[in-house]
């Protein structure tokens, strides 16, 4: 008998520009696609949480006085931003620090990322020194909250996601984000794992849930912690269905963008980041005796993956998504599942007003 239940879905999306020699345009990366989805979502009455990448608005500000063009990018952002809190969506704390040492200059960035994570930081506590990790997070939430209070003057900031997933070792976190009343993160996602320098992370010991509570370590469970995890959804794939994948990925949707500068569609087949740098073979063997794991994201996926995902997924799940990945075959997928009515997205404050 078929189950006609409606899966919720939380949706979370990164507000933010690529990092690389092609940053991208705030119009493109972040305007124009965060746009198109929040009419997608009004159409349906669904809400997301937006994890803005607050440090790239903070860089705009300092440097839009000696870059007028920077100007435009500041007022688009701040009045999409005042858009989507009057339209009930949610807008949470998103560091990417390397911004911090970001320079600008014949209109493109030059990103330094030896400071990638917030564990970069100083670690002594100054709220009033964005290279501290206290004063980092204390400026960064009080910037977004005095944006968002213009539209409604009772937004808090109440959740974090790390820049590139970069967590661990949360003990370097506990404190700061405590003392700045932010008690819910969604940074971690089951089964991945990634080291590569500066960006490192390792999700494969942390428990396979929709929510946990936890303290000083995001891989342990603490019933009595005062934190809470929201990990992003993940789900095993079988060898078969990874290859499939590729040979689709190849093929049927190989020339697949994205509104982000038109970038081609990414292989997202493995956990580690790495995989596009091998071998074919090495590959091959690689999809035959590693787990795969699978993020709940439609970024970069095509028809037959987001069904499967989506089908699989836990309700309450949730999903991320960066709009400057979105194009149109995306933006359908969306309306498609939103449309037939198999998941309805809500955003975490959503979640958490329902739950008192």
């Amino acid at each position: 008998m078929r189950n006609n239940r409606i899966k919720n879905i939380i949706l979370t999306i990164d507000y933010e520009v690529f990092f690389g020699e092609k940053a991208g345009t705030v119009d493109s990366c972040m305007i124009r696609p965060t746009k198109l989805l929040s009419d997608l979502l009004t159409k349906y009455q669904s809400k997301m949480t937006v994890f803005w990448d607050i440090l790239h608005y903070w860089k705009l500000i300092e440097l839009a006085p000696r870059h007028p063009e920077l100007t435009e990018d500041l007022l688009k952002i701040e009045t999409q931003v005042s858009e989507m809190v009057k339209a009930g969506h949610d807008i949470q704390l998103h560091i990417h620090p390397h911004w911090l040492d970001t320079s600008y200059d014949q209109g493109k960035w030059n990103f330094d990322l030896t400071g990638y994570r917030l564990h970069s930081l100083s670690p002594s506590v100054e709220p009033e020194n964005i290279r501290s990790i206290t004063g980092c997070i204390t400026i960064c939430k009080n910037l977004i909250e005095s944006v968002c209070r213009k539209s409604n003057p009772d937004h808090k900031v109440i959740a974090f996601r790390a820049g590139g997933y970069c967590i661990q070792p949360f003990s370097s976190l506990e404190k700061p984000l405590a003392g700045n009343g932010i008690f819910i993160d969604s940074s971690v996602c089951y089964g991945f794992r990634f080291d590569h320098g500066h960006h490192s992370y390792d999700f494969t010991s942390i428990p396979d849930k929709t929510e946990y509570r936890f303290q000083a370590e995001v891989e342990s469970e603490d019933p009595r912690g005062n934190f809470i995890e929201l990990p992003i959804g993940s789900m095993k794939a079988s060898p078969f269905q990874v290859l499939w994948w590729a040979f689709l990925l190849r093929t049927k949707y190989k020339d697949l963008g994205s509104f982000g500068e038109d970038m081609t569609i990414e292989n997202t087949m493995r956990t580690d980041e790495d995989y596009p740098r091998l071998s074919f073979l090495s590959k091959l063997i690689s999809t035959f005796w590693e787990p795969r794991f699978i993020m709940l994201t439609p970024d970069n996926f095509f028809r037959e993956k987001f069904d499967y995902l989506v089908k699989s997924a836990k309700d309450g799940a949730v999903m991320i998504l960066h709009p400057k990945y979105l194009n149109e075959h995306t933006l359908g997928l969306l309306e498609k599942h939103l449309g037939t009515g198999r998941i309805s997205f809500s955003s975490l404050n959503e979640k958490y007003k329902n739950n008192g």
